[in-house]
């Protein structure tokens, strides 16, 4: 089974410096980088009609629809074959555990992202079928 690679964040040097990484991790060379919450929901949407996996690194703070909200949309509507990776600056432990009471949070990294973060990530046994 194929797995899309997307990264949400309002910051377009996070998104420039998560496709280095992700490429270097071997996780995907060509990630969707969407900018705020509501293109993701929307391009999420869109492709509910396909078999193929998603994996998500999705950041909590951003304007207008936050992380918060995108998890609970993604919760709402069953998020099947959709698998999330936290990525903020929060290092409040409540939100750790508020992320972790969703089941499609596979894991929560907190700024800056090193490469063996996303080397475990490639390691997770929730994507073993995808690598």
């Amino acid at each position: 089974m194929k797995l899309t690679t997307a990264i949400v964040d309002d910051d377009k040097i996070f998104h420039f410096l998560m496709e280095i990484l992700l490429k270097e991790a071997t996780i995907s060379n060509s990630p969707i980088c969407l900018h705020e919450g509501a293109q993701f929901l929307q391009w999420w949407q869109d492709r509910q009609s396909t078999s193929e996996a998603t994996l998500v690194f999705l950041d909590l703070n951003m304007p207008l629809i936050d992380g918060w909200n995108v998890l609970d949309r993604l919760h709402e509507q069953g998020a099947k074959n959709t698998f999330v990776v936290i990525i903020t600056s929060s290092i409040d432990p409540k939100d750790r555990k508020r992320a972790e009471s969703y089941p499609m949070v596979i894991d929560f990294l907190v700024k800056p992202i090193l490469l063996d973060n996303l080397t475990a990530i490639r390691q997770s046994p929730f994507l073993k079928e995808y690598f």
